[in-house]
């Protein structure tokens, strides 16, 4: 068979962004550890949300890597700009203007609360995401996004958490800290 994952693929539940996963980023990472060949599984290891390292042989990996180091210069620059501050010193590689990343970016700093503009950013990457596979749907690839796409949906199920509530209750308190200091 050409689809080495067929049947590992093909049991994973659907995700959807807007409802939470019915399965844990650590199950799905257990069944893989279980099923992949070696050299699969440590270039799935390296997926995760933060990942900027644009030196991978897998397309997908170096894909996203790509999208994110560029997505992160671009938020800072416009944060940067916002404030009337230098971004050089925290860029990261090299310079590409994306129209729809800057534009999603742009909407997401005018949001008032601050749970959406996260959402549009995430949903953003989510589509993004999608767009990498196009085909080969039963190989590492499709696993990576499904790993990205995972780990989106838990950051979200923490957010929800009491936990993630506290500690938006802690960031509300020190912005207000910040502008009584000021």
């Amino acid at each position: 068979m050409n689809n080495p994952y067929y049947y590992l693929i093909s049991s994973l539940p659907m995700l959807d962004f807007d409802k939470e996963a019915n399965l844990s980023y650590q199950e799905f990472f257990d069944l893989c550890k279980e099923q992949l060949s070696d050299s699969d599984f440590r270039i799935l290891e390296k997926a995760t949300l933060d990942y900027d390292d644009p030196t991978q042989e897998n397309h997908v990996l170096n894909g996203w890597a790509k999208f994110n180091r560029r997505f992160r210069n671009e938020m800072i620059r416009i944060r940067a700009k916002n404030q009337s501050r230098d971004s050089s010193d925290y860029i990261r590689g090299d310079r590409y203007v994306d129209a729809s990343s800057i534009e999603v970016i742009n909407r997401a700093l005018k949001a008032e609360n601050p749970l959406e503009a996260e959402k549009m950013l995430d949903r953003f990457k989510w589509k993004r995401l999608s767009e990498f596979i196009k085909r080969d749907i039963f190989h590492v690839e499709a696993l990576i996004i499904y790993s990205l796409h995972l780990q989106i949906l838990e950051r979200y199920k923490t957010i929800n958490s009491s936990q993630g509530k506290e500690r938006f209750e802690e960031y509300k308190q020190s912005k207000v800290l910040q502008l009584v200091s000021k």
